[in-house]
């Protein structure tokens, strides 16, 4: 196999939505995507190559020599790489069309179509009732696809409920209604139905603990990546980032909300999920986002999301090679890589923070130890 050439493109879930090649990414996605466009370094193997447009040479040198990274940026002439976009699109597609790779090389309008199909939010659905039949522990019920105005009526009216787009992205398309404001929110919820075909409905969860498990699939087989711990602030509970350790400190975190029993049967029931509903039509990366949450005294299992391309979660597997000490990984708005002061062991960062992303972009990458709770 060839090896990589790397292409952040985090707004291929907006893009999916879109469904076509001429995609402009709102602003916003834009200035992630150009921040964080040598962010795949970090993940990448020896002799993959990052698709850029330009670097920070200083910066790039001196963490290339700090942590011995093996990865380069591309040089827009090697062709002899595989294209790895952070998820398959049309637009991401047409990225490497418009960089020179032949369509030969890239997979084809068919199997892209299929590729959007699956990343449709009705395959976290089905995988969750399959994980529900499959574990001897209750599991959140599954999101039900809506596309009457008349019956989401009905499922909204009487509590609280979560409408999910059935594409969207890092939390857009997201909506928690409220019965006091059912109508108003069916208003705007029609919207996405004549453009999306339906919504996925779901019964609100109150807090939770969130984590993914990490698959990919290859030649119709699912092999198991890793487990992927979210970061969460103490105060309010939103999502920070991904905690970053070994596989078996994670696993420790885990253990506190999930026994260990039912993580590795969990586990198993996604890779046979997966591996019935995904892999016969789909090679790459596979992130299945879920959280623990507790009713009437039990701790239920949630099937959120499945996302077929790489996620932060990969990101933060690829960092543990990279630190001596528990860390997170978060994205800062605004470049404060002046502020980061990284303390470096024997190519591991021991204390302090990194930024994974050169200086002056609109978003800061960041590597920081601190302790995790």
């Amino acid at each position: 196999m060839n090896n990589r050439l790397w292409l952040f493109y985090p707004e291929n879930d907006i893009a999916l939505a879109h469904g076509g090649a001429n995609f402009t990414a709102p602003p916003a996605a834009v200035k992630l995507r150009r921040s964080g466009e040598v962010l795949p370094i970090w993940m990448a193997d020896a002799d993959d190559r990052v698709l850029c447009n330009g670097v920070n040479e200083r910066w790039l040198n001196e963490v290339t020599t700090a942590f011995g990274l093996k990865a380069d940026v591309w040089n827009h002439e090697d062709f002899n790489l595989s294209p790895t976009p952070w998820g398959w699109s049309e637009a991401s597609k047409r990225v490497f069309e418009k960089n020179g790779f032949s369509p030969n090389t890239l997979p084809t309008s068919e199997t892209l179509a299929k590729y959007r199909m699956l990343s449709h939010r009705r395959t976290a659905a089905e995988i969750s009732r399959r994980v529900a039949a499959s574990v001897n522990f209750p599991i959140w019920p599954a999101a039900v696809e809506v596309s009457a105005r008349e019956i989401l009526h009905d499922m909204l009216r009487n509590r609280p409920m979560v409408v999910k787009a059935p594409w969207s992205s890092s939390g857009r398309g997201v909506t928690f209604v409220d019965p006091a404001h059912c109508d108003s929110a069916i208003q705007r919820l029609e919207g996405t139905i004549r453009k999306q075909g339906s919504v996925m409905v779901e019964e609100y969860a109150p807090g939770h603990f969130d984590f993914a498990m990490l698959f990919s699939c290859e030649n119709g087989c699912v092999t198991y990546r890793g487990l992927s711990i979210f970061a969460t602030d103490a105060a309010t509970g939103q999502y920070r980032g991904n905690v970053v350790d070994t596989q078996d400190n994670l696993e420790a975190i885990l253990s506190k909300r999930l026994e260990c029993g039912k993580t590795e049967s969990l586990r198993r029931a996604l890779a046979e999920a997966i591996e019935a509903i995904i892999a016969p039509e789909y090679d790459g990366p596979v992130g299945i986002d879920l959280f623990v949450t507790e009713q009437n005294g039990l701790r239920l299992v949630h099937v959120v999301e499945s996302n077929l391309r790489w996620t932060m979660g990969f990101v933060a597997l690829g960092l543990a090679r990279y630190v001596n000490n528990q860390a997170v990984f978060e994205i800062i708005p605004g470049d404060i890589s002046a502020s980061c002061k990284p303390v470096v062991h024997n190519g591991k960062l021991s204390s302090g923070s990194l930024a994974l992303t050169p200086p002056g972009g609109d978003f800061t990458f960041i590597l920081k130890i601190e302790n995790h709770t």
